[in-house]
């Protein structure tokens, strides 16, 4: 548990509410996914920032709105790799979420598209705009799904 997800918890269990203007809540991949994902995906460019880290679930977070999202901080989550789409400078995988806790948690948080950002050059595209390219359509079916898992967690937002 990373010390943000236990301080936040602490103060959750004596009634204050934690400022959570600087947090966002992700599936944070495990190591072992982690390396799948840069292994499989890296696009051997120079430029490349490869670094699969997590699928955002939401980025503006309220304590009364999301109270029920907020509870599965610390849960871990399994799920499959299912596409890979990508454009110049930049490459994301679709994933699909394994289980009725995974689907209703990824359901409730209302993400479209959940997806890892795999690599990008930050001189052509930001990691954010995945969400566009995966909107543009599914990408490719991969032809053998990739198992992957992470843990929720409460993830600092950059400065």
């Amino acid at each position: 548990m990373l010390l943000s997800e236990a301080i936040y918890l602490f103060r959750l269990a004596e009634g204050a509410q934690p400022d959570l203007s600087q947090h966002y809540l992700a599936i944070e991949l495990n190591d072992h996914s982690k390396d799948l994902l840069k292994k499989r995906f890296d696009p051997n460019e120079k430029g490349f920032n490869v670094d699969p880290h997590h699928v955002t679930l939401k980025y503006d977070l309220d304590h009364e709105a999301d109270k029920g999202l907020l509870s599965h901080v610390g849960r871990n989550v399994n799920m499959r790799v299912t596409h890979h789409v990508s454009r110049p400078g930049l490459h994301a995988v679709r994933v699909v979420p394994i289980g009725k806790h995974a689907q209703s948690l990824v359901a409730s948080a209302g993400k479209e598209h959940p997806h890892v950002t795999v690599a990008h050059d930050p001189t052509r595209a930001k990691p954010v705009q995945s969400n566009d390219l995966l909107a543009q359509g599914p990408g490719v079916r991969l032809p053998k799904f990739i198992h992957v898992g992470g843990t929720v967690r409460l993830l600092p937002k950059s400065t």
